[in-house]
């Protein structure tokens, strides 16, 4: 099952979540931020492994109503008034979530379901982040 992967995709993926780990590490030392983190990761390989019915659905309910559309218009602008003032770092979330999406679109194309999938996103993807941490921390052994 495991002998299918999509290394190249996956060792990309892999890299850019360790430099994220290292940037994390390198901005603040409070555990909290990175245990912060990696819940958002993990939030967002099941956002990309979640079957489409459930996304369309949400998005349905956003607009079952003018007022929640009214609502929903106001939020995203607002989004991107925040994107345009942070475009730096709006860039790295959205280089996190590229390599995320081509890393989701190769298993899908070799025919991994939702879960194993899942499972083998956030393996990596947590795996990277904590190996950026973990060298981070070791490179500050080493600079003392």
């Amino acid at each position: 099952m495991f002998a299918r992967l999509p290394n190249r995709s996956l060792f990309i993926l892999c890299l850019i979540y360790s430099v994220f780990g290292w940037l994390l590490r390198r901005m603040t030392p409070q555990w909290q931020y990175w245990a912060l983190a990696a819940s958002l990761i993990v939030l967002m390989a099941l956002m990309f492994t979640a079957p489409s019915s459930i996304v369309r659905k949400f998005f349905n309910h956003l607009l079952e109503s003018d007022s929640r559309a009214f609502l929903s218009i106001a939020l995203l602008a607002f989004l991107a008034v925040l994107i345009l003032t942070w475009i730096s770092h709006f860039i790295q979330i959205i280089l996190l979530v590229a390599a995320l999406a081509l890393a989701r679109l190769e298993l899908q194309g070799l025919g991994y379901k939702e879960w194993p999938c899942f499972l083998i996103l956030v393996l990596i993807c947590l795996g990277g982040f904590t190996v950026g941490l973990g060298a981070h921390h070791w490179y500050l052994g080493l600079a003392e």
